[in-house]
């Protein structure tokens, strides 16, 4: 029983280690934005910007998107439609 135990931990242990190497390399800075967006905005526009520079092409419609939730959050309504506007027409704007 301890044997079934420790494979099916090993198993389940490395299910979560690929699907966390799956993860989108810009989400990481959205997320960092996303949890210091109350505290200090100086570094919000930094994490932003360095997610930008990551995205890919094929999803910066979903980087505009969580972007601009962010920018809601913290009352900065201009940038807010700004990144909204480029989810809708895309960056050719």
């Amino acid at each position: 029983m301890k044997r079934k135990l420790f494979f099916g931990f090993i198993f389940f242990s490395l299910l979560n280690f690929c699907n966390a190497q799956n993860r989108k390399p810009y989400a990481v800075y959205l997320d960092s934005a996303n949890t210091t967006k109350y505290k200090d905005g100086g570094k919000v526009d930094l994490y932003i910007q360095k997610a930008k520079k990551l995205a890919p092409d094929q999803d910066m419609g979903d980087f505009y998107l969580k972007t601009t939730q962010i920018y809601i959050d913290i009352n900065h309504f201009d940038e807010a439609l700004e990144y909204c506007t480029k989810a809708r027409y895309g960056s050719k704007l």
